[in-house]
């Protein structure tokens, strides 16, 4: 074609081009012609705005329609009954419907059972449209059929929305339409259609930018001979192929690396989309994945998420048993051992085991098949507690690619060793793709080879393929480009693979693997720190109150331990814990849903609550049982309830003061860690006094002043004698910044917000409104944007922790409200609370790696000390930190508007608090008063307490007890110890009478590592934060 160019690069790549869209006409006919003949069809509909079941289907009213008629408006449900018979002339040849409603669908047999999924398009592959069902490879002709389809009227990634919506826009949540558009009875052409994958995919090779130029100009040659062979004679199909095949049998090179590819579709179970609807795009994705597998036998597909599969067993029973055939086969895999996959910066440390728990044990309850992977590829950064988390959960390895996503630094690894902050370490693989919805087209794949950073010492990577997000997953294309793939010239070498199969060959040449030690930070959506901030509020306190709630009914027996109820809970929380719906970057719609569910979920733990009291308390209407469910002592304030209004307290029959303040009533105590004590009300009344009129809190330790704007002027540590506030600037400062990311509007904050303050607080009131006994009280109000916000500022009389309680009234427009204190002191590093332990990070921004960090993951604190002295900033509730130089800064909240216009718009209430303290984190009381914040003291209305024993507590410092409970499948109670300072630590573990043995396990509860008779007490020595856990059998 090319050898009588001679006249320059110009006229030879003016040729190529022509050629090129040739090739590329070509594919469209062949494409085209791929259905010999078409018989449109008519169809019966019944539209609902709900999904009914199959079983209801006969119920509805139907009416005819065909192509071209709209049938439903956004989230509308239908279904089609599509009655023909097969022409008798197409006997002996394949036959298919042409299905394309202008959504997503599902093809159910006349049984009930879901046999495949269709849609109309998917963003992520502009070719991914699943149109086709395939009815006989070859028919009789004459066929009597009718089929149901399901119809959704929603596309793969939810309704049309608005980006930039106005307020009064009557679509502010989205719109959609979905209308018939195909829907034919087809003669199927099976050598066309594998005629055209061969064409595609030299064709594709022909359209690499950087190959070769004798390969390419070969491929030029061969597609241009095909075409030539073919158009001559569209019978021709086998002899056009032939010639393909010249090019297509050319083996990959001895160098080429191999991919492992496996079959996926990421399924979110919510995000643009409702939970509910996850329901149906699993069944839509596993029913397709069924045909494929039976179509294909060297084809494997994996599912991660247990949710998904307990939605289908729920649901669809019969696809459920199809799915446990193959996987008893090999050919279906179970991967990621969570319940889902999970955000892992915001959920605790003790969620991210309930996840691991109860997905392990799903798997092999269900499958009898324990996974060892874990599978999150699109969450948004990785805390340096999973490794320890994982290997102590027999989880081996992990993948993701999503640290691909970051804006400013390239990763340096594509496998490693992923070493957390105890020192484990789980080996660790990104698919070089980038992706978790590869195409397996040429350039994804010669990428993938490319990308692959350790090739000089290893020759695999894992690719996964598929259609995901709104699931999918591969259809016959994906599985029909890697049988021409899997060993051609100019690409990797393709295999079918298991996953686990791909770890093991990975872990047997571990050695050559670097290290990479601390969190796996994500550049990029720093937003989903803050973002619906009461989503994250509630599950906080869902996390804590069933900790308090697991350890009070360790107390009672352990047949009365309602596990059932327990575990109902846990898995509400688990499932809003995914890594679109904690975040914050789900539709308004999933919220309405995550918070109907919290309500639940809070009022079962309140009956929990009052169904142990009755257990364990005797009642009287003159007392209160306060207990503490942490292992340290509690030293501090307990709001009493509001029946006590008036009067006094007494404790062992001594009196104590009450105070009466304008945000409730007061009195101060001491519990061991553990421990419990019974308050009775006395006729002496309760304390009001009298206040100074100033702006200053104050007690014998610390001394807080305060200007109009309710900003602090002053911190002065009275017991040093030092000044912690910075001259001329004030701290509690609440700036309002503009706030709009590029792309991922709920997702992102920007670096360049720093430089948009757009607003100044005003004052409205500026008031001391109590003083007494326990504690003295400041309010602000003010103004700041179009929001209001009040503050009670409140400090004890025994700590330096001065708590700022505020309600935001909050009404903005991609706003953020920030708080931070500029304090006297000076140190490179910080350190932050993170799940079972902290990390620390830089302060200063010397390296790209260091100032691409402007927001951070922290839970309960971030402490900035000096050797002899620091500052740290706690919350009850927030997430996102900046710390900075000598700034602490704690994000507030948000107000973008995609993909939900009202996100965050209304009434908020959080705490944070800011405590100076001697020494450095360690040596101070920071851990404490951090935990002491979130999970004060529990009270018991109208209970005594006679004698209630937990079974067991601690003696010693540096571990604290995070968990007791029931085990999950034993009679026998369950504790797990945490080692909080990042040292070594001894502690003696002090057991009830009634315990007879301790055995230690792993955080599964599946190993026996020892066993030791009680004696009444076990030495244990813990490494820098080890998580031990043991069962104490009665």
């Amino acid at each position: 074609m090319f050898n009588y160019i001679t006249k320059g690069i110009i006229m030879y790549q003016r040729l190529e081009d022509l050629y090129l869209m040739r090739h590329q006409n070509f594919q469209k006919r062949l494409l085209r012609n791929v259905y010999k003949k078409k018989i449109a069809l008519e169809v019966n509909v019944a539209v609902t705005e709900d999904h009914i079941p199959f079983s209801e289907r006969e119920n509805l009213d139907y009416k005819k329609m065909a192509a071209g008629d709209t049938w439903g408006k956004a989230w509308d449900s239908a279904w089609l009954n599509i009655n023909f018979s097969v022409p008798a002339d197409w006997k002996g040849n394949p036959v298919a419907l042409q299905i394309c409603l202008g959504g997503e669908a599902l093809v159910f047999s006349n049984e009930g059972v879901p046999l495949y999924g269709l849609t109309n398009k998917s963003v992520f592959d502009n070719n991914y449209t699943k149109d086709t069902y395939r009815l006989f490879d070859q028919c009789e002709g004459g066929e009597q059929m009718s089929i149901w389809v399901e119809a959704a009227a929603n596309s793969i990634m939810g309704i049309n929305r608005d980006r930039e919506p106005e307020p009064d826009d009557p679509n502010l949540f989205g719109a959609y339409s979905a209308k018939i558009e195909k829907l034919n009875l087809c003669l199927f052409d099976e050598e066309q259609w594998q005629l055209s994958f061969d064409f595609h995919t030299l064709r594709e090779l022909s359209l690499c930018k950087d190959l070769d130029q004798v390969r390419k100009e070969r491929v030029l040659q061969n597609l241009n001979d095909c075409i030539e062979v073919f158009e001559k004679n569209n019978q021709n199909a086998s002899m056009a192929r032939e010639i393909l095949a010249k090019e297509l049998k050319k083996p990959a090179n001895a160098s080429a690396i191999t991919i492992a590819s496996v079959g996926h579709a990421h399924i979110d179970t919510g995000w643009l989309w409702r939970v509910k609807e996850t329901v149906r795009k699993c069944a839509r994705t596993f029913a397709s994945q069924i045909s494929l597998l039976e179509k294909y036998p060297d084809y494997v597909f994996g599912a991660s998420q247990p949710q998904h599969y307990q939605f289908v067993k729920d649901h669809y029973p019969e696809l459920y048993q199809k799915i446990k055939e193959k996987v008893k086969t090999g050919q279906w895999e179970c991967q990621g051992a969570a319940w889902v996959e999970a955000d892992c910066n915001v959920i605790s440390g003790e969620s991210m085991v309930r996840q691991i728990v109860h997905g392990k044990n799903f798997y092999k309850d269900e499958f009898d098949f324990d996974v060892k992977n874990l599978w999150i590829p699109d969450v948004f950064g990785y805390s340096a507690s999973m490794p320890q988390i994982m290997k102590k959960s027999g989880v081996d390895y992990f993948l993701t690619q999503k640290i691909s996503w970051s804006q400013f630094n390239d990763f340096p690894h594509t496998t490693f060793w992923w070493q957390g902050i105890d020192g484990s370490e789980v080996l660790t693989h990104f698919p070089p793709g980038n992706s978790y919805n590869g195409t397996m087209n040429a350039n994804f794949l010669r990428s993938s080879q490319s990308n692959f950073r350790e090739s000089g010492v290893h020759d695999e990577a894992i690719c996964l393929f598929g259609i995901g997000n709104g699931g999918g997953g591969p259809q016959e294309d994906h599985v029909e480009k890697i049988k021409r793939l899997g060993n051609l010239e100019s690409f990797p070498k393709v295999i079918h693979s298991r996953s686990d199969d791909f770890f093991e060959r990975l872990n047997n040449n571990g050695s050559v693997f670097k290290k990479w030690v601390g969190e796996l930070y994500l550049e990029y959506h720093r937003g989903t720190l803050t973002t619906q901030a009461l989503v994250k509020k509630r599950n906080r306190q869902l996390e804590l109150k069933m900790r308090e709630l697991e350890m009070i009914w360790s107390a009672a027996s352990l047949k009365e331990y309602p596990l059932a109820k327990f575990d109902a809970i846990w898995k509400k929380i688990l499932i809003n814990q995914f890594h679109d719906i904690i975040p914050g970057s789900s539709i308004n719609e999933v919220y309405k849903d995550t918070h109907a569910e919290y309500e639940w979920a809070l009022k079962e733990c309140e009956q929990l609550k009052s169904d142990a009291s009755d257990l364990l308390f005797e009642s009287d209407e003159n007392a209160i049982v306060i207990f503490n469910s942490l292992s340290e002592k509690y030293c501090g304030k307990v709001n009493l309830p509001d029946s006590w209004k008036g009067r006094g307290a007494l404790l062992n029959g001594e009196a104590i003061n009450v105070q009466e303040t304008s945000i409730g009533l007061f009195i101060e105590v001491a519990i061991e860690g553990l421990g419990n004590i019974t308050i009775e009300k006395s006729a002496i009344s309760a304390v009001k006094t009298s206040v100074q009129n100033d702006l200053i809190l104050e007690n014998d330790l610390i001394k807080y002043e305060f200007n109009q704007l309710g900003q602090l002027i002053s911190i002065y540590d009275k017991e040093i004698k030092r000044e912690i506030a910075v001259s001329e600037e004030v701290g509690n400062k609440l700036s309002l910044y503009d706030d709009r990311p590029i792309t991922y509007d709920a997702w992102d904050v920007e670096i360049y917000y720093e430089d948009m303050k757009v607003s100044g607080i005003e004052s409205k009131k500026a008031e001391k409104v109590d003083g007494g006994s326990v504690c003295d009280i400041l309010r602000f109000e003010s103004i700041i944007g179009e929001s209001l916000i009040s503050q009670q500022v409140v400090l004890g009389k025994t700590s330096r922790r001065i708590d700022f309680i505020t309600n935001v009234d909050w009404n903005e427009n991609r706003k953020m409200l920030r708080v931070d204190f500029p304090v006297d002191l000076m140190n490179s590093k910080a350190r932050f609370d993170i799940q079972y332990g902290f990390v620390e990070r830089e302060t200063h921004n010397n390296t790209s790696w260091d100032w691409a960090k402007f927001e951070v993951t922290a839970h309960k604190y971030a402490d900035l000390s000096e050797n002899n002295y620091g500052v740290a900033l706690l919350n009850d509730c927030k997430y996102g930190y900046k710390v900075k130089g000598n700034t602490l800064d704690l994000c507030l909240l948000r107000s973008p508007k995609f993909p939900d216009p009202a996100a965050d718009i209304g009434k908020h209430e959080f705490t944070y608090s800011l405590l100076p303290h001697t020494g450095d984190l360690i040596s101070s009381n920071v851990i404490n008063e951090s935990k002491f914040l979130n999970q004060p003291p529990l009270v018991f209305e109208n209970k005594k307490c006679q004698q209630m024993e937990i079974p067991c507590f601690i003696e010693g410092d540096g571990v604290s007890i995070e968990v007791i409970k029931k085990a999950e499948k034993e009679e026998c109670i369950v504790v797990r110890l945490v080692e909080a300072f990042g040292s070594q630590s001894k502690i003696q573990l002090k057991l009830c009478s009634a315990i007879s043995k301790v055995v230690e396990t792993n955080l599964i509860e599946w190993e026996e590592l020892s066993s030791t008779e009680n004696s009444g007490s076990l030495e244990l020595s813990f490494k820098p934060f080890e998580i031990r856990t043991f069962k104490l059998i009665k």
